[in-house]
Formats: C-alpha cells, structure tokens, sequence
C-alpha cells in the first residue's frame, strides 16, 4: 500500500499510512508495515521511489518517521541520495544533507558516489551543496572516492571538459584533501584526460596545483605529453612545456617512451603535427629532446615515420638545425629502411628533396640489396631518379644493368644518356650536376 501511494504521489493516502504505522492500535492488516519496506522489482523502498521521482513532501513525511533508514539501499547498492544526486533533484539533495544520519560517501554497484553522479550529469549546484556539507564539518564528504574504473569525481570532470566543476573540485584542496594524481584503472590521470581530450583551460588550472605529476604515466606509459602531442593539442603542448620550467617539483620528461616505444616527437610527427614537433624542438636544453629515438616496435624515428608519411613540413622542422638536434638521416629501421628509402618509394618529391641537401646523407644505402635510385626506378618515380643522379655522391656502376633506365632517362634527360654513352670500364661516382 506504501509504496503505491508513493508512485502514485498520494500525499493524502501516504500520510493516512503513515499515521496508522504510527498508532499503537494497528489491525492485523496494518501490522506487517514496514517504513523501510522494499519492491519485489529492484529493491527500491518508497524514500527511493519519492527520490527518482522528485517526490519532496512525500520525502519529508517520510523522513519524520523514527525508523526511517536515509541510507537504505536497492539490488543496485543506490542510496537515496545517490538517487536525488543522479537526477538533479537540488530540493531534495537540501533536504538530504539535514538528516544527520546521512552518508554522503556511500557508493552503488559500479562504485559511484552521490559526488561523482552530479559530476557525470553536470549538476553543478548539487556538486556545490555536497562541497560546502564538507566545510559544515557534519561528516567529511571524500572527494576522492574512485568507481569500479578508477574514475574520481575530477578525472570524470576532466574528461568531460567541465571547467567550472574541476574549479570547485580543487579550490579549497586544504580542506578536500583532493589528489589530483589519482589514476584510474587505465593509470590515467585528471592531466591526462584534459590532454587527451583537448581541454586546455582544465589542463592550465590543474597545472596550477602545487602536487601535480606531469610525468606520471599510464598502464601502456603514455604521457599527458605524449596523448597531447598524439592528437595535435598545440595550445596543450604548449602549456606542459611552460609549466616544465616553473614547476620545481615535476620537470617535464619530454623524452619519455610508451610501451611501443614511441615518444611525443615520434607520434607528433607520424600525425604530421609540424605546430607540436615545433614546441618540442624548441625545448630548452636542459630537457632537451632525443631526435634519434627508435620506436614503435619497428625502430623507426621522428625522421622516418615523417618521410614515410608525406609529411613534408614536419621533416623540414626536423632537419633545420641539425647541429643542434643532432639528428641522424641515415638510421635505419627494423627493416633496413631510412627516411630516405621511405620517402623514394613512396614518392614524397619534396621530402627526397629535403633530405638530398643533407651533406652526411647516404644516397647509396641499400634495402634488400637494392639501392635507393633503383628502389625509384622500380617504383616509376622519374622525377627522384632525376634528383638521385644530379647528387655527387651517388654511384652508378651498381645500375648500368637496367638498360630501361637508359631509356626512360633518354626521353627525359640529355645530358644523363649522354653519360651512359660514354666508353667506361667501371664508374664509381658521377659529379657532374645536370
């Protein structure tokens, strides 16, 4: 009978149960009440039924009963409050939070707190009522209750770009205790979120707080740099490597590999990020960048994933200063292929070009016994062939045997089929630029 009163919001046969729970003289068929009494369904009691329904009066007459049980919970571990906190029922969180017995740090099946549903449903004013109950000293709330993911009430925020509830979050962390730190079951971190997600006024205001790890890293040892510099969040980048030289206790790592051993200049500049591999370069050099790195299981470099990819701008910044940068345009990866190799066979015109005024580049490395100028042959890139021949350094005894090449560079160049008329024995070099 309770409980249909209550779903049916019967305030008139709700208070007439009520009293007759209350008098002493009860029939035997009012005798089995029970205020607590639950659904055969979830489990749920009337003060929930009341509380998914915005239900307030009822809440209130039910709440003056003796033996009313404010943290009863359903077949789904849902409290009351947990219920009102999902659904934003503000009036009802007030009412809540004067109930001495209240827990407020009580969590359902999945490990979700009232906290941490008014995040996920960005109910701002209840996040605020749950704070400020925290100051009351009632009963500390725990901000940094973790669900069944891992998820706090600020990776949650972070993740969903909620600026203002990751403010209130982590404003009064003396009296929070927040850790912003905390790590979900991924090892992710609120910072990693936010750079993940490309929330970069969250990513500025987290990087304000004194405990801050940037260099914390996940279960697969990413980064909030390396998922930053990942996705091509430059304003993000920007503010990690800002804060690197201002935060005395967490310097950032910028040469940090992942467990495919790929590093923030490896992904940057295999996304084609020229914007991001430009930050990175201009680090300072007291963390300075590592341009050499092998990653990805396939020990390719910046370099080579760059030149494999097309990326014409982003080879250009790495090459700029390599006095500097040290940088190594001969590393081969797993399979003996270089930055050079990579660009000919995929035909990247610009990128072969770039790489061919590097003075230590080595335009006769071979792949599979095959050298770059037949690698460009094979794959009918005339115009690389072309501007393999006019290198210095290139040699051409190992290629006379491709008598097709003869041809195609007598319809296309003079001077080239003029060279392979000359009578020699053995040709080791062809200096001559044409």
């Amino acid at each position: 009978m309770l409980l249909k009163a209550v779903e049916n919001n019967d305030i008139k046969a709700v208070k007439s149960i009520l009293r007759n729970i209350e008098n002493s003289a009860l029939t035997i068929h009012t005798e089995n009440i029970n205020i607590n009494m639950k659904d055969d369904d979830d489990g749920d009691s009337a003060l929930m039924i009341a509380s998914a329904r915005g239900y307030i009066e009822i809440i209130k007459l039910l709440l003056e009963q003796p033996n009313i049980n404010v943290n009863i919970v359903n077949n789904y571990k849902y409290t009351p409050l947990i219920i009102a906190s999902s659904w934003g029922y503000i009036e009802i969180i007030k009412v809540f939070l004067e109930q001495p017995k209240i827990n407020v740090n009580m969590r359902e099946y999945n490990g979700n707190t009232a906290l941490i549903h008014a995040v996920k449903h960005s109910h701002i004013k209840i996040i605020k009522l749950l704070l400020e109950y925290n100051e009351n000293n009632k009963q500390i709330i725990d901000v940094n209750n973790q669900n069944c993911y891992g998820e706090s009430a600020l990776i949650m925020a972070s993740d969903k770009g909620c600026f203002e509830i990751v403010k209130l979050l982590v404003e009064n962390p003396e009296k929070t205790n927040i850790d912003v730190n905390l790590r979900d079951i991924s090892g992710e971190t609120a910072l990693m979120r936010a750079s993940q997600k490309g929330h970069a006024e969250i990513v500025k205001l987290l990087l304000e707080q004194p405990n801050i790890n940037v260099n914390i890293e996940d279960r697969s040892n990413n980064t909030a740099l390396i998922h930053a510099s990942c996705y091509g969040h430059t304003e993000i980048v920007k503010l990690l490597l800002k804060n690197s030289r201002k935060n005395k206790i967490s310097k950032i790592n910028v040469n940090i590999q992942n467990y495919r051993e790929n590093t923030a200049l490896i992904y940057a500049s295999k996304k084609g990020h020229a914007n991001v591999v430009k930050l990175l370069l201009e680090n300072p050099k007291k963390t300075k960048i590592r341009v050499n790195i092998k990653g990805e299981f396939e020990y390719k470099t910046a370099l080579i994933h760059a030149s494999e990819k097309g990326h014409a701008d982003v080879v250009k910044l790495l090459l700029e200063n390599p006095k500097k940068t040290k940088i190594n345009v001969n590393i081969q990866d797993k399979n003996k292929n270089t930055a050079l190799i990579w660009a000919s066979m995929k035909g990247h015109i610009k990128i072969v070009k770039l790489l061919l005024e590097q003075p230590k580049i080595d335009v006769n490395i071979q792949y599979n016994g095959n050298t770059v100028l037949e690698i460009a042959y094979q794959n009918s890139n005339i115009k690389i062939v072309k501007l393999l021949l006019k290198h210095r350094k290139i040699k051409l005894y190992d290629i006379l045997k491709y008598t097709q090449i003869k041809e195609i560079l007598r319809k296309h160049s003079n001077n080239s089929y003029k060279f392979f008329q000359q009578p020699k024995k053995e040709v080791k070099y062809y200096d001559k630029r044409f």
